[in-house]
This record gives C-alpha cells, structure tokens and sequence, in this order.
C-alpha cells in the first residue's frame, strides 16, 4: 500500500492534538460518530442551479445593488468603497479616473501637515489645504488641479456644492509653440553662398 491510501483509509477520525474535533478517517466511522452525536448527513435544501439561471440571478443582484444607491452619501459614514461605487454606478465616471480619485482622497486625508478631513467637510480646511500645497509644499500646479478635482468629485458625491471651495488654482504655464521654418527659407538658408572663397 503506499503512502496516500494509508492516510485516506485509516479509521482514526479524531486529532492527535483533542478528541472533540473530527479530522480524516473513513466513511464508516464518520458515520458512526455522526450518529453518537445525533447528527445526520445535511440533505441539500435547494436544487442544484445550472449556469444560465446563476447569470440571471448574477444579473438581477446587480441591478439591485444599483437601485440601493442611494442619491448622495454621508461623509461622516461612507467609505471609500462606497465613494468607488457612488462615482461608477451613479456618475459613471470611468475605472481610471475612479482609482485616481481615491488615490488622491487618501493622500490628501493622510497629509502630514494640512490633512482634510473628509468626514467633517469645511471648505476652509479644503482651501487651506491647497494653499499649504502651493506655497510651502511648491506643489506643481497640475499636481493641485488634480487633487482639487478629485476633492470636488467627493464634495459632489456627498451632496455639497463643489463650489463651495473659494479656491483658484495657479494656471498651467502653456508651452511655448516651436517655430519650424517654412521650407523656402530652409531652401535659402542651405544654398546661400556665405563667402567668396572656393
């Protein structure tokens, strides 16, 4: 006999550790202690579904869970999951801009110096926030428009008028366009003659 079948068909089924607890063995002797126990094997209450019939339930509990969102949330209760799933069901905002939104929530909660508190909105907090970022911080001004449009997601989700925030974020420094020569003075500049000498 080799090594697997020793251990599937031996006829100890308790532990080595405690006699309460039931562990291996074979079906004889469950079947045995089941009955010391005034137990009986559970019989299978409802009937096997097949998998068309789990997609529809799949389909009808989404819809559901749609319906049971409500129109804003509560700050002092809702939790990031719930923010996730109030800006993807009820905004429909894309799986991106989603993950960025409560990647910057987090950050902008857990700041070392300014944090905002997320569960007792004050927009002077919010605006103090972003101006310790712009001043002290040098934070780049993309950097601040990010954050700040995250926080007016969550200021939407939560029912308050994002602009409630009496904040203006610096302006984005717009590139300088690159002049490309027209080609006829590409034409001259290559066939002027610069000097006389051969």
């Amino acid at each position: 006999m080799d090594q697997e079948n020793l251990i599937n068909n031996s006829t100890n089924s308790f532990t080595t550790n405690s006699n309460s607890e039931l562990v291996g063995g074979d079906k004889k002797e469950w079947n045995k202690n089941l009955e010391n126990r005034g137990q009986s094997h559970i019989r299978q209450q409802y009937p096997q579904l097949d998998g068309e019939e789990m997609v529809k339930l799949a389909y009808e509990l989404a819809k559901y869970k749609e319906l049971a969102i409500p129109s804003t949330l509560n700050p002092e209760i809702a939790s990031f999951a719930d923010v996730e799933n109030f800006l993807r069901f009820e905004l429909r905002y894309s799986e991106s801009t989603i993950k960025h939104t409560i990647n910057y929530l987090k950050a902008m909660e857990m700041h070392t110096k300014v944090p905002i508190d997320l569960r007792h909105l004050d927009p002077e907090n919010i605006r103090l926030h972003f101006k310790y970022r712009e001043i002290i911080e040098k934070a780049t001004p993309n950097s601040i428009i990010n954050n700040l449009k995250a926080i007016k997601r969550y200021l939407n989700v939560c029912g308050i008028n994002p602009n409630s925030i009496r904040y203006k974020p610096p302006i984005i420094p717009e590139n300088s366009d690159k002049q490309v020569p027209k080609p006829e003075l590409v034409h001259n500049l290559i066939t002027h003659t610069y000097s006389k000498d051969p």
